[in-house]
């Protein structure tokens, strides 16, 4: 098996590191979204918005991320407005479809992570800083956001390794991330598994190695007494 892993090494390797890619973007584009989705829920004047925002979410967190990733790739060119948009030339790249869905799919759960972190806030430190003139926006970014981000680091690392682990579902669609450049090699060699055993390998050490790197920074960067547990 190592023999094998070995002569394929360069295969895994462009399969991580697309891995990897799509998980950075996904999770860009997850917080911003999720940020967004937490920051109008703060504006009184928007409350309209509230509603569809939630029901979209809650779909999105009902629903397997297959299901979403299908949607994303097959279903939407169905549709002739799509194709004509400016967005069917994205949603023709696999690889965009993927971090479309990812990155959804994890704006749904971060912005539950993100909104229970503003929760978790005293409400005196809040009515103090209305008290004081601040605005929902100053309090939101000011206030809350700094005492939020203690708050929220611990639960976000696992949505950091989840959604990791989730980007081998892109290989479905073609996608040659570490799970697709597996599937790949399998249809090459027909070493079905030691491709498998590999691909597990590498998932777990690369997990285990990320989780060990997020509580590093969670030790060393925030300044609570709770991060004080590795």
């Amino acid at each position: 098996m190592l023999s094998f892993f070995l002569d394929n090494i360069h295969p895994f390797w462009e399969g991580i590191r697309v891995s990897f890619e799509l998980t950075f973007c996904a999770l860009l584009l997850g917080i911003l979204v999720a940020a967004g989705a937490v920051a109008l829920r703060q504006e009184r004047q928007l409350w309209w918005l509230n509603a569809p925002i939630s029901v979209f979410f809650l779909f999105l967190r009902s629903t397997p991320i297959l299901v979403q990733i299908y949607l994303v790739y097959y279903g939407f060119g169905q549709f002739d407005a799509v194709r004509h948009s400016l967005f069917w030339p994205m949603l023709q790249n696999p690889t965009y479809c993927a971090i479309w869905a990812l990155g959804f799919n994890s704006a749904a759960y971060t912005s539950v992570i993100m909104q229970g972190a503003l929760d978790a806030i005293p409400k005196g430190e809040i009515e103090a800083a209305t008290a004081l003139g601040f605005t929902a926006r100053q309090r939101l970014f000011g206030l809350q956001g700094k005492r939020a981000l203690l708050n929220l680091w611990p639960n976000y690392t696992n949505e950091i390794i989840m959604v990791f682990k989730a980007t081998s579902i892109a290989s479905t669609i073609t996608v040659l991330e570490l799970m697709g450049m597996t599937r790949q090699l399998i249809s090459d060699t027909f070493q079905v598994t030691d491709c498998l055993i590999i691909a597990g390998i590498l998932y777990l050490l690369i997990t285990y190695s990320l989780t060990l790197v997020l509580k590093l920074i969670e030790y060393l960067c925030l300044p609570n007494p709770t991060t004080k547990r590795l």
